[in-house]
């Protein structure tokens, strides 16, 4: 039987929100105020560099998401005291987890990857490790380094899978399936570590059904985490130039909202919701253009969820 109302034990547990946000989670969890640092180590990508493909997805443009304020020029110490520098002065955070975020970032030997991921933590403001990667970046030495670090700090692999239905990811130019995606999350879990999905709502081909099933697999897999995403238009891509064909579109903020409730109304209420969407550089970003802040957002989505009596794990049995 479906609740009619969010249970009292769930709104405690969440802190009065509609769902289960890591943000809340984290400052439970260290008893501090914590904030994400990212980091550019100049990693590429398999489906970039021509192990697989040499165009990228066909969303990829990373300039989108790049902090204007660093350059992977610096030196990931460096790039770490400037941003936590920068967070401070926008955030009232007091610690911090080092986020390696461009590309691939376990595309490398494990040898680079350990002294990377040492001066990260190094920093004594640094409480922890995040690392997006793919799943088909994980050979054995990787994980074996990964389970090292999940003892030496607290850290998160953020997988990205995008879709769970293999048509679309063929779409994407993705150059994995989702049972090379299953592999790589198994790997990671069989070795004890946090992974959070990311998933892209609203992809070409997409339908709400087969939007929904990512949901399913996510609570089917147990994910830890999950980071949900609008499509976004960047200049710059493949998917630009099939904007511009009027071949894909892109959600209203109505039509998002909507869409993304039914999703977390879905998920299970234990998994970690570490992001409802995106916001990029709006120099690179064609659509879509909401015009709103990322606090703006935020204010709207909890909103929506309020109104419309959403919570994680309403629909979810």
């Amino acid at each position: 039987m479906i609740n009619i109302t969010i249970p009292n034990k769930l709104k405690e547990k969440w802190n009065g929100r509609r769902y289960n946000a890591y943000g809340t989670y984290l400052t439970k969890f260290f008893g501090e105020r914590i904030s994400k640092v990212s980091v550019d180590a100049g990693f590429t990508c398999p489906n970039r560099d021509g192990r697989k493909g040499d165009g990228g997805c066909i969303y990829c443009n990373d300039d989108a998401f790049r902090a204007v304020m660093k350059s992977n020029k610096d030196t990931v110490e460096k790039q770490i005291e400037d941003g936590i520098v920068h967070l401070k002065n926008k955030y009232p955070a007091d610690k911090f987890i080092a986020y390696f975020q461009n590309f691939s970032n376990t595309y490398a030997p494990a040898q680079d990857l350990l002294q990377l991921y040492l001066k990260a933590i190094s920093n004594p403001d640094v409480l922890g490790l995040a690392v997006s990667t793919r799943a088909d970046c994980l050979p054995l030495e990787t994980l074996a380094l990964l389970e090292e670090f999940s003892h030496k700090t607290y850290l998160w692999v953020e997988l990205g899978l995008q879709s769970s239905n293999d048509s679309i990811l063929k779409t994407i130019n993705r150059r994995h399936n989702l049972e090379e995606f299953m592999e790589g999350y198994r790997a990671l879990k069989e070795r004890n570590i946090r992974v959070c999905v990311h998933i892209i709502i609203g992809l070409p081909g997409e339908t709400r059904e087969s939007i929904m099933k990512s949901a399913e697999l996510l609570n089917e897999i147990k994910a830890d985490g999950v980071k949900i995403h609008q499509l976004q238009i960047n200049r710059g891509t493949q998917l630009y130039d099939m904007y511009k064909n009027n071949e894909v579109r892109v959600f209203s903020l109505e039509e998002y909202l909507d869409i993304t409730a039914d999703y977390i109304a879905r998920l299970s209420p234990q998994i970690l919701i570490h992001r409802l969407f995106s916001v990029s550089n709006e120099e690179t970003v064609v659509a879509p253009q909401w015009g709103l802040s990322k606090q703006q957002l935020q204010n709207i989505v909890e909103k929506y969820f309020k109104e419309n009596n959403i919570w994680q794990g309403k629909l979810y049995e």
